[in-house]
């Protein structure tokens, strides 16, 4: 995840209900496409979003020898940026 952090953001996820996730790897939503446009949510958030004081700490968290971090990703709900 470490790349993405020096990269610009390059894709996300759009979930049923709504809910346009960053990446299936960190719990961070950016908002939903029945409320705004992802146009509108891609420039105000998308495009750098990895690069946000909360994705920098969850990225920190995460133990690369167990693989995990303090935001349980599949687990705890998703958090909004």
């Amino acid at each position: 995840m470490e790349k993405y952090s020096i990269e610009v953001n390059g894709g996300g996820i759009i979930r049923p209900n709504g809910d346009f996730r960053l990446d299936c790897m960190a719990p961070f939503v950016i908002g939903n496409v029945l409320e705004r446009s992802i146009k509108d949510m891609w420039l105000e958030k998308g495009i750098d979003a990895w690069h946000t004081d909360a994705l920098q700490k969850f990225i920190a968290s995460i133990d690369e020898a167990h693989q995990t971090a303090d935001v349980k990703n599949h687990v705890d709900a998703d958090i909004a940026l």
